[in-house]
């Protein structure tokens, strides 16, 4: 089983949402024996919470479930539970390789190199938090196509 951790700030937008389409589209496509996913926070700022309203009222828009997804911490554990541990943003991918001895490196990417078309985003999922309205939707297109072509280069 091939196992996969979104990481970004708060573990309430990006992260859960990338864990979120994750497991919607690994059943869709009945990969949810080969894949094992999850999502954590650099920081602590909403252990236990669950996700931002507005990324789950996206998901429901679009059938993706976000039950079972609450906020934690990244883990030092995590280094060992996860075969790849995917960052939303290059402070995201610092923060955690920081943590690690440079054997784990190899394991730490940024979540956006498995996206072709990022409209400018350099390798970075857009926070939306404080973004305009639409951002919640944009943040799930292109999420969307980058767990789509992640499993594709992992499966």
């Amino acid at each position: 089983m091939i196992k996969v951790l979104f990481v970004c700030t708060g573990n309430i937008c990006r992260s859960p949402t990338a864990h979120a389409i994750a497991n919607h589209i690994a059943r869709k496509n009945t990969l949810q024996d080969k894949f094992f996913f999850d999502s954590a926070a650099t920081d602590a700022y909403h252990v236990g919470e669950l996700p931002d309203s507005r990324s789950v009222e996206v998901g429901e828009k679009r059938n993706i479930d976000f039950s079972g997804i609450f906020s934690r911490k990244f883990q030092m554990a995590d280094f060992d539970k996860f075969d790849y541990i995917m960052c939303m943003d290059k402070s995201h991918q610092s923060k955690v390789m920081g943590l690690s001895e440079e054997d784990n490196y190899e394991k730490v990417k940024l979540f956006l190199e498995f996206c072709e078309v990022q409209n400018g985003w350099n390798n970075e999922v857009k926070d939306p938090y404080y973004r305009f309205d639409g951002a919640f939707d944009e943040v799930f297109d292109v999420i969307e196509e980058g767990v789509e072509n992640m499993l594709k280069m992992l499966g």
